[in-house]
């Protein structure tokens, strides 16, 4: 088993996604792993057409949500990797920043990574598109009356740019729906906010908008994701070339697509052999 040696707190993380991701040590259908492209992934054959990752040296040393119910699925999933629930908060991160800038301590330390998935429904096509002026607050409760600005449902990344500036990862990896980067400048804006996190200390990348199929994930879902790495953290060289314009490939975090199904299949779900390909 690897080491754990890097340092995860997942905000807004529902029933475990993002974690489940930075974990591995899970079974999946083999055809959502491309042998040639990662072939250090897989640790060994299971039944049928199983195969199971290697664990990694990411350990998860806080999560959150509001939800009663992502917290239930995601400590009794985890509890089989060893975490135990008091390492996940029910509660709202606006309510958990106020309190640690109160002289609680709320964040671990010596976080290595913050990932986030902050909410998506202002800014989904799916949704009402409201953006940053949500009709709902950081509860998720319909807002009747006056509410801070910074506190409804649409702001909440700047609460996630907050704990970055409590917790100093050397990292941070934020996503969102595709719907956020053609909701007029939204995108700008939020890559402005998270660059300016403790005293302009990140570099933030360009966006990009990543297909799941594209990855072997069994799903026609796109999502936006920022990057961001701590200036500090950066060797000189490293530095220069993630911020030029046209960043060298040997120095771009995205990765490069292992399947590319939704190309082959010209924007349609992946065929239906992949079925069977999620967690079990």
């Amino acid at each position: 088993m690897a080491s754990k040696t890097i340092r995860v707190l997942s905000l807004f993380s529902g029933c475990g996604g993002m974690d489940l991701g930075l974990e591995g040590g899970f079974s999946i259908h083999k055809g959502c792993i491309n042998e040639k492209s990662n072939p250090d992934f897989i640790e060994k054959q299971e039944r049928g057409e199983l195969v199971k990752l290697h664990s990694t040296r990411f350990q998860l040393v806080f999560a959150n949500d509001i939800l009663k119910e992502a917290r239930t699925a995601w400590t009794h999933y985890f509890a089989k990797y060893g975490y135990t629930p008091d390492v996940y908060r029910e509660e709202s991160i606006v309510d958990l920043v106020k309190r640690h800038k109160a002289g609680e301590l709320v964040f671990p330390e010596k976080v290595d990574v913050v990932t986030g998935g902050f909410p998506c429904q202002d800014f989904s096509v799916a949704g009402k598109r409201n953006g940053f002026n949500s009709h709902k607050d950081h509860k998720g409760k319909i807002i009747d009356g006056e509410i801070a600005s910074e506190e409804t449902r649409g702001k909440l990344y700047m609460w996630m740019k907050e704990v970055i500036e409590i917790t100093k990862p050397k990292l941070f990896i934020a996503e969102n729906v595709k719907g956020l980067v053609n909701l007029s400048n939204v995108k700008e804006i939020i890559q402005q906010d998270f660059s300016r996190a403790d005293g302009d200390g990140y570099i933030v990348l360009e966006p990009r908008v990543l297909h799941a199929a594209d990855y072997g994930v069994p799903q026609s879902r796109e999502r936006v994701i920022f990057i961001g790495i701590r200036k500090s953290a950066l060797t000189p060289a490293a530095r220069e070339a993630l911020m030029r314009d046209v960043i060298p490939d040997e120095y771009v975090p995205y990765p490069s697509p292992s399947h590319a199904y939704h190309i082959k299949n010209k924007g349609l779900m992946p065929p239906r052999r992949w079925e069977g390909c999620l967690p079990d």
